[in-house]
């Protein structure tokens, strides 16, 4: 897991390098089931946001923290939004991330996200384009940005200059130029 204060300086301006994701006490982790991980991260002390095709028609998942893995039970979706909320049975963070409203078109965000469950990445990006495209009877609030993302950087926070979270990464090929995000708007606290 990892701590991102007030965006580590940005993730030490996103070079990452003096980060210890296995450190305990953080607020962005790996969420596992029996097939797979993708990432989380902490928007209260018990709830964690992640993409819903991570966690989606599996039964069991959890956290993989420092100090041993946290069983987490999924308590929303948003299938529009492809987020999901999960939460635990006590409180993992005192210092969870602070969310933000959307991304401008061409503000500089950058995205993080664990790949093989261990190794945490970060990169920096602009946002290249937006939609407020309709999605069933739901509007959702997503954008392409200019990141680089690997498997596993799926539910991923996507951090604004102030180190705010303005949304979550839902999508992405390795070796491809831009993801996918998506907003927040929707998820409880």
């Amino acid at each position: 897991m990892i701590k991102l204060i007030t965006g580590i300086m940005l993730l030490t301006l996103i070079g990452c390098a003096d980060i210890d994701p296995l450190d305990p006490g953080y607020n962005v982790a790996p969420i596992c089931h029996e097939a797979g991980c993708g990432t989380a991260f902490a928007v209260s002390p018990r709830r964690w946001v992640t993409a819903l095709h991570v966690v989606d028609e599996h039964d069991k998942y959890w956290l993989q923290l420092a100090d041993g893995d946290v069983e987490v039970r999924v308590v929303q979706t948003l299938p529009a939004r492809d987020l999901a909320v999960v939460t635990t049975h006590s409180a993992l963070v005192e210092d969870p991330l602070d969310t933000c409203g959307s991304p401008r078109w061409g503000e500089h965000l950058c995205g993080c996200g664990f790949e093989a469950s261990e190794i945490l990445g970060c990169e920096c990006g602009t946002v290249l384009s937006k939609s407020g495209k309709k999605a069933t009877w739901v509007e959702v609030d997503t954008y392409v940005v200019s990141i680089a993302s690997n498997p596993g950087w799926s539910g991923g926070p996507l951090l604004d200059s102030d180190g705010c979270v303005v949304g979550a990464l839902v999508g992405g090929k390795r070796y491809w130029s831009y993801s996918y995000g998506v907003g927040l708007k929707g998820v409880q606290e």
